[in-house]
């Protein structure tokens, strides 16, 4: 039976690889959808497209894909309807998505990271290799507007009680603040050096860049804009994890080389580094459930997962997981984590209480971004290489039910 397909708008046609046409069509709410942003920095030497792919969270199934047919069926929006073609794939893939009811957007180039204004019903796109982040209408999936920012524009985060994206521009040192209301520029503040991530406390009022270069974390007032502390961290900060329960703030030290061995907690109400705690080698992400008031760690270089009890920052568990933990995701029904590896190609799941392993799922790639949605119980995992896909796992029975594959190189989910 063919699956449920969304057909939202008439800019560019959707390809969709299936043994039989598809009979039905839907348009699923933006809020239903999982953006991925292509990458050119990943390959120098080769030429590729700017693109940003939009999926609704459905997949085809495993059986309904046929990896040895080149027959397609396109949605031509003059028609209205599917239309049968053979395909010859593009060496580098970079312009037809095998999957059902991609969505192909071309961005200014290199988009790095996509933020969703649910409020507004827009998507933003960092583009590093323009100096601007690109708005998305979420109705129309055209772009509504192209708002100046500062060097390489990398990670953003939406403050959804003010209004407003951050964006860290990671070759000029700032973070500029635009106003979602307008899509104008109101501020731009200087960090520290290479920043990166962001993460937003609403509870709080404030924002958290990391600065990978400088080993510190710049903390912003999200009303006035205005720095309020730069705290030093340990070498080699990496993604870090907000426990909105407490208001703390873990920040993994990967180190020089991925040697380091500890995660710096900040306050959120002194802004200052309260705990240092000891983990495994070369920490490489953060992640907080403020259900049960855990961190999980991913300890890259010694294949474990450090669990920290938040409430008295001291480490409770260490499980030993696959070869290269790099993300984390959290299942806030089910206090579930997700752990993704870069190269066992494997999800491991870990127990909410327990902290046992209670499933690992094979997936082909390395396996680097997840995000879980636990309102739909899916969850979404990017593998940036061998092959280029999103898998796409049920956390109701923690089982794969797809893996579409994508037209380029991606980089964040």
């Amino acid at each position: 039976s063919s699956p449920s397909l969304s057909v939202t708008g008439t800019a560019a046609p959707i390809f969709v690889k299936l043994k039989n046409p598809p009979t039905e069509s839907v348009t699923p709410p933006l809020a239903g959808k999982i953006i991925i942003p292509g990458d050119q920095g990943e390959r120098a030497n080769q030429a590729r497209a700017s693109q940003i792919v939009l999926a609704p969270p459905f997949g085809i199934g495993r059986r309904d894909v046929d990896e040895g047919d080149r027959v397609n069926y396109v949605w031509d929006s003059n028609l209205m309807s599917w239309v049968k073609r053979m395909l010859a794939l593009p060496p580098l893939r970079n312009s037809v998505t095998l999957a059902n009811a991609m969505r192909l957007i071309t961005t200014n180039a290199n988009p790095h990271s996509v933020v969703v204004d649910t409020t507004n019903n827009k998507i933003y796109v960092s583009c590093a290799g323009a100096n601007n982040v690109q708005v998305i209408s979420g109705s129309t999936l055209a772009v509504s507007a192209t708002v100046v920012a500062g060097v390489a524009p990398a990670q953003m985060a939406w403050d959804s009680v003010n209004a407003k994206v951050f964006v860290s521009n990671s070759g000029g040192g700032t973070v500029t603040v635009i106003d979602t209301a307008t899509d104008t520029p109101v501020a731009t503040i200087t960090v520290g050096t290479t920043p990166s991530d962001i993460l937003i406390n609403t509870g709080n009022n404030k924002a958290y860049v990391r600065n990978a270069g400088s080993n510190s974390v710049t903390i912003i007032n999200t009303v006035t804009n205005a720095v309020i502390a730069t705290v030093t961290v340990g070498a080699g900060p990496d993604r870090m994890g907000l426990n909105t329960g407490n208001n703390k703030v873990y920040v993994p030290n990967f180190g020089t080389g991925g040697v380091g061995t500890t995660v710096s907690v900040i306050s959120g109400t002194t802004d200052a580094v309260i705990a240092t705690v000891t983990v495994g080698t070369g920490p490489t992400r953060a992640a907080a459930n403020a259900n049960n008031n855990k961190v999980y760690i991913c300890n890259y270089n010694s294949d474990t997962v450090s669990i920290i009890d938040s409430t008295t920052d001291t480490v409770s568990a260490t499980v030993s997981v696959g070869d290269g933990p790099v993300d984390a995701g959290i299942h806030t029904g089910t206090n579930r984590a997700y752990i993704t590896h870069v190269l066992s190609s494997s999800v491991i799941v870990l127990h909410g209480t327990t902290d046992a392993i209670t499933a690992t799922l094979g997936i082909p790639g390395g396996l680097r971004e997840i995000q879980v949605n636990s309102t739909d119980n899916q969850a979404y995992v990017l593998a940036i290489f061998g092959p280029e896909s999103v898998a796409i796992i049920d956390t109701s029975t923690d089982t794969l039910v797809a893996n579409l594959a994508m037209p380029e190189a991606p980089r964040f989910i």
